[in-house]
């Protein structure tokens, strides 16, 4: 017979343990936007920002669209300076990463019809020293490019 309480209705007591601090909530400061918007030439990789510190993603997106085939320009995501996430909408598509948690990023739309893709990043992502975001463009034509990522450092 077993005893004592069930999981989720344990007692703490932070004076009577040995931890130093009990965080019940992500220990972040103030939710920020990190805000792109441009027109990338053809056939470059282009940063569209970086963020320093130690913090969370909240999530956010990068979208675009072309007059050409862009259904392969791909979003490169590197936490802590390590390559996490480089992969284009059609790649997403084909592996079916269709929603939040399943992987760094995932798409949100695609129509090769008018050349318009959405690529979501999920969240939460933590990052202890940078996050940085690059979109490379596969094509002949102008992407007429737009970011919004959420996040919150220390």
């Amino acid at each position: 017979m077993t005893s004592g309480f069930e999981d989720w209705q344990v007692p703490v007591n932070i004076v009577g343990q040995l931890l130093t601090e009990l965080i019940n909530r992500p220990k972040y400061g103030v939710p920020t936007t990190l805000f792109y918007g441009d027109t990338v030439s053809p056939n470059t990789m282009q940063n569209m920002g970086l963020i320093s510190g130690k913090g969370q993603i909240y999530g956010g997106f990068v979208s675009w669209h072309s007059t050409g085939e862009c259904k392969e320009t791909g979003i490169l995501l590197y936490l802590d300076g390590v390559l996490t996430a480089n992969y284009s909408p059609l790649t997403l598509y084909n592996w079916s990463i269709l929603r939040n948690g399943l992987f760094f990023i995932f798409l949100l739309h695609y129509d090769n019809t008018y050349k318009l893709f959405t690529i979501g990043f999920s969240f939460p992502i933590s990052f202890e020293t940078s996050v940085q975001v690059f979109i490379d463009t596969y094509d002949d034509q102008d992407h007429e490019v737009t970011m919004r990522l959420n996040y919150a450092v220390v």
